[in-house]
């Protein structure tokens, strides 16, 4: 009842099988590929760097928290 059917197979076309339908040529697809990487790594180094800004601005406007709360750190149990 539930049959699923290509619209054109793999094979109907003259292009290597490791390159996806998409692309041109593998040389696209490379491209693609390291255009990627740099935006993941692009948006990761951002990401981290605000957070490490957020906590250094937390820790310089309100040092008295951390003083207050590291007389209940156990060191111990890891800190």
């Amino acid at each position: 009842m539930s049959h699923t059917a290509d619209a054109h197979g793999h094979g109907d076309h003259d292009h290597p099988e490791f390159l996806a339908h998409h692309f041109d040529d593998p040389e696209q697809q490379f491209d693609s590929g390291k255009l990627g990487m740099w935006l993941f790594l692009v948006t990761e180094i951002l990401f981290f760097s605000g957070m490490f800004c957020a906590y250094a601005l937390y820790r310089a406007r309100n040092p008295e928290v951390w003083t207050y709360a590291s007389q209940y750190l156990n060191a111990t149990l890891g800190a």
